[in-house]
Formats: C-alpha cells, sequence, structure tokens
C-alpha cells in the first residue's frame, strides 16, 4: 500500500513577504527654509505614489526630521501609505542647526527596535554634519552599514549642496545618492 499524503489546509498557506517598511529621515534644519515647500511637497508626492501601487499601498511609512532642538523626532509612525496625512508646514519648520550622525544613528535604532525584516532608508538633507553630539561619521556609517548588511536600500537625497560628498561620508553609494539644485536633478 503507498502512504497518501494529506493535505491540509495549514500546508496550503503561502506565507506572505515581508512588508517593505519605509523610514524618511527630513533635515530641518535653517537652511532648508528656502526649499521647505519642495521638501515637504517630496515626502507627500513620494507616499502618494506608493499610496497609488497596489504593491506598496500597506506599505508602512514613517518619517522622522531633525535639528538641533529636536535631533530626532518622530512626526509620522508606520503608517500605511493609504493611510498618510499630507506633512504641512504647520506641523513641522526649519529652524536651528544639523545634527546629521545623530539623527541617523537614532533613526537606525528606530528601524532595529521596530524589528522590520525589510526596509528602506531615505535621508533628505541640504548641509553637512555640524553639531552630533552622540554618533560621529564613524559610528553613523556604521549604523547604515547594519541596514545595508540586512538587505536594506538606503538613499540619500540631497539639496543644493555636494551631495555626493556628503552621502560618501556615510558610506552611501553614488548610485544610491540623488542631488536637487536650482538648475534640476543631478545621478
Amino acid at each position: 500500500k503507498k502512504a497518501v499524503k494529506k493535505t491540509t489546509a495549514s500546508s496550503k498557506k503561502k506565507t506572505k513577504p515581508a512588508k517593505t517598511h519605509i523610514y524618511m529621515l527630513l533635515d530641518r534644519s535653517g537652511s532648508m527654509g528656502s526649499i521647505w515647500a519642495e521638501a515637504l511637497g517630496s515626502v507627500n508626492g513620494y507616499v502618494d505614489d506608493l499610496r497609488k501601487d497596489v504593491n506598496t499601498k500597506s506599505s508602512p511609512v514613517t518619517l522622522a526630521a531633525f535639528d538641533t532642538i529636536h535631533p530626532f523626532e518622530v512626526v509620522r509612525k508606520a503608517l500605511k501609505a493609504s493611510a498618510w496625512q499630507a506633512v504641512t508646514a504647520d506641523e513641522i519648520l526649519p529652524r536651528a542647526g544639523t545634527p546629521l550622525y545623530d539623527a541617523i544613528g537614532k533613526l537606525v535604532s528606530l528601524t532595529e527596535n521596530d524589528g522590520a525584516e525589510k526596509g528602506v532608508v531615505i535621508i533628505t538633507t541640504d548641509g553637512a554634519e555640524n553639531s552630533s553630539h552622540e554618533y560621529n561619521k564613524t559610528t553613523a556609517t556604521a549604523a547604515l552599514d547594519r541596514l545595508r548588511a540586512k538587505g536594506w536600500q538606503v538613499v540619500f537625497l540631497g539639496a543644493n549642496f555636494n551631495a555626493f560628498a556628503q552621502a560618501a561620508h556615510v558610506g552611501t553609494h553614488v548610485s544610491q545618492t540623488l542631488n536637487a539644485t536650482p538648475q534640476g536633478l543631478r545621478f
């Protein structure tokens, strides 16, 4: 007699692939003032594009902003793209200095505490680090490298400065860097 293999409902279940968590880090230092409307428009536009795609509309999105007054402030936490409410200048305004390394370190800690399996980190800034106290170039780079080692994508978006040099300081490859200037985008 041949053994008959029973098929149960639980053996037929397919595991869904892990959702990709999107973490955005937005520089809200004073120098962002001249491009603040564009910066917020980019954040909201990106999430709007996620919302329109059936594959990403349920992706959790977290937005954190940073400056020297609030070195790391979570503005939106793990909202599905489909439930996103536009971030406005009434909520956050540019001011103060740029503790970029501290913000990167705190964002990576947040991703690790969240336990997300897959993720994308998007860092948007217009200036160079000028006021971190907890992290330095080496420790911020090491934090991002931990995410990269798990297969996460780290994208560096710069505005009105040499984004390529700043991104390289934290180990971001030129292919993951975009610089917006008054003359347009540079890849």
